[in-house]
């Protein structure tokens, strides 16, 4: 093995993260974050990283909670299972361009090229939550001088973005005018890690 370890500081947040990659010989790669965040910072929206594939890498198979969207205060209706489906076909319509998609304790997560059957598989050391869309994350930030006012403004691109998050915030909305989610599903500042492991996958295998 080879073990490469960074580490990063962000002068606005006051903040770093380390970040270490141990490479095998046969491919896998396991990653693991550490990052401490200081009470100067407010809450967080999620935790986690994120990789850019080649748009034809869209089949996605994990096994967590499905088959529809989830997340951690929304997921007891999503029951946990082995699920198939391509990445485009987590978009869920809503009104404006917004946070959607997630999928909670994940095992694993898969995604393969359509035409050669092999591509890259994710395994949570030992869960993870996972988001794929066809677009960068950029482009779900609404707000009143965005050309993204809809939904449907937002256009597939040539790639599949995938966010492999330690965890994300609770949706909340207990009441129809901005209730936060409840405390056990609130992300405030402290130290978070994120363990998993990537590495190429063949259907074929």
């Amino acid at each position: 093995t080879v073990t490469l370890r960074f580490r990063h500081y962000y002068p606005t947040l006051r903040t770093g993260t380390v970040m270490t990659y141990t490479v095998h010989g046969d491919g896998r790669i396991l990653v693991e974050t550490e990052t401490e965040l200081g009470t100067h910072l407010p809450e967080l929206p999620r935790y986690g990283v994120r990789l850019q594939l080649p748009a034809a890498f869209d089949q996605m198979s994990y096994y967590g909670r499905g088959p529809h969207e989830n997340y951690q205060d929304r997921k007891y209706a999503a029951h946990v299972g082995q699920y198939s489906l391509e990445v485009a076909d987590t978009w869920v319509p809503y009104i404006r361009p917004q946070e959607h998609g997630n999928r909670t304790d994940v095992r694993w997560v898969s995604f393969v090229n359509r035409e050669s059957t092999k591509g890259i598989f994710v395994s949570g050391l030992p869960l993870v939550d996972v988001v794929a869309h066809r677009y960068p994350q950029e482009l779900l930030d609404y707000n009143k001088w965005t050309v993204n006012k809809h939904t449907y403004d937002v256009k597939p691109q040539d790639l599949v973005e995938v966010c492999i998050d330690y965890r994300q915030r609770g949706v909340g909305g207990d009441n129809s005018w901005g209730a936060t989610p409840h405390e056990p599903y609130r992300l405030w500042p402290g130290t978070y890690t994120l363990r998993f492991v990537i590495g190429p996958y063949s259907k074929d295998q």
